[in-house]
């Protein structure tokens, strides 16, 4: 099922059609943006990491720890 619906919506994909070689031309340009999503999401994780240990630090402390302990 997951098949047809590829078909559908992306023919050219998975139809089994030729891909067009003129995208040579645009390599270099690609591979900057993959470099540059790359560095993005590393940024993000990086960030996401500091977030996360922010918030089990404050939930760690004394005060708010008392707090859920009753």
């Amino acid at each position: 099922m997951l098949q047809n619906l590829a078909v559908y919506f992306w023919p050219p994909l998975v139809g089994g059609a030729p891909l067009d070689t003129s995208v040579a031309a645009y390599e270099p340009a690609l591979q900057t943006t993959s470099g540059l999503s790359v560095m993005a999401g590393m940024l993000f994780s990086l960030l996401l990491c500091l977030l996360l240990c922010w918030v089990v630090w404050q939930l760690c402390r004394a005060d708010v720890a008392a707090q859920f302990r009753g």
